[in-house]
């Protein structure tokens, strides 16, 4: 949003103060998030180059804008990205070239896909979406659905994907779901079906995915979000991560859940 952008400015005028108290100019400058986690090390500031500025390559230019998830910069291209709230505040939209088919070869890039793959070079991955994308090669299988619990929107349930598939006695070690408020149509369509004795419902190791909760002052949003972490709950599901999505923290918010055997429930009530 402008108003995070704005920060960024704010943040480079305080890197500015320091620069003149101290008679210092930093070399480089790190932009993250407080909410990530970093696999590896990171680089020598002896290899990183003085001439660009290294980005997550995912959200540019897809109507969100710049990322906000990660960049280093060295201090010489730091004012016009760290400026960039004035940027856009004087221009009509964003300055990233809007060419819909660049758009879509950065959306294309599978980041949570490639890196499944690259630990477990032997999973078989689909990739759900209600456009039309293509998977790298190798990486996974992609398929043009619509997930939710079948009457809304021409969506199709958890389980009708399964049995389309055929993978009705298979186990998802890993379900990754960020369907934009459509997930409390899905899980409560996939756990009332499983309440209903169905010989086929397939076994779900570990689901990962953000929920998205209604603004306003009324109460049957918070009263929907209480009785599917009660579906969670009822269905062997514990939480083991959770994090907030500072993009819109009061209504977003990120879930980790693993199914464990019941005797854990039993043993801690």
């Amino acid at each position: 949003t402008r108003s995070g952008y704005a920060k960024w400015q704010r943040c480079l005028e305080l890197i500015e103060e320091a620069e003149r108290q101290d008679g210092i100019k930093y070399e480089f400058i790190v932009r993250t998030r407080p909410d990530l986690y970093f696999a590896k090390a990171m680089p020598s500031p002896k290899k990183l180059p003085r001439d660009k500025i290294l980005i997550n390559p995912y959200y540019e230019c897809l109507n969100y804008g710049i990322s906000d998830l990660f960049a280093i910069l060295p201090r010489a291209l730091a004012d016009p990205y760290m400026r960039v709230a004035v940027s856009m505040l004087e221009s009509d939209g964003w300055f990233c070239e809007q060419d819909s088919d660049w758009k879509r070869r950065k959306m294309l890039d599978h980041i949570f896909e490639r890196g499944i793959k690259s630990e477990l070079p032997n999973t078989e991955i689909h990739t759900f979406d209600k456009d039309i994308f293509q998977c790298p090669e190798s990486v996974c299988v992609f398929h043009q659905a619509s997930l939710g619990n079948r009457t809304t929107n021409s969506s199709k349930s958890l389980q009708t994907i399964i049995n389309e598939l055929g993978h009705q006695k298979r186990e998802i070690h890993i379900l990754k779901v960020d369907i934009e408020g459509s997930e409390f149509d899905l899980f409560e369509e996939l756990f009332n079906s499983k309440t209903k004795n169905q010989p086929d419902s397939v076994y779900i190791r570990q689901i990962l995915f953000e929920i998205h909760l209604e603004s306003g002052q009324h109460e049957e949003p918070s009263e929907r979000t209480h009785r599917l972490f009660e579906l969670f709950r009822a269905n062997n599901y514990a939480i083991f991560h959770k994090e907030v999505n500072l993009n819109d923290a009061q209504n977003v918010f990120e879930f980790a859940l693993l199914r464990l055997n019941p005797a854990f429930f039993s043993s801690i009530f």
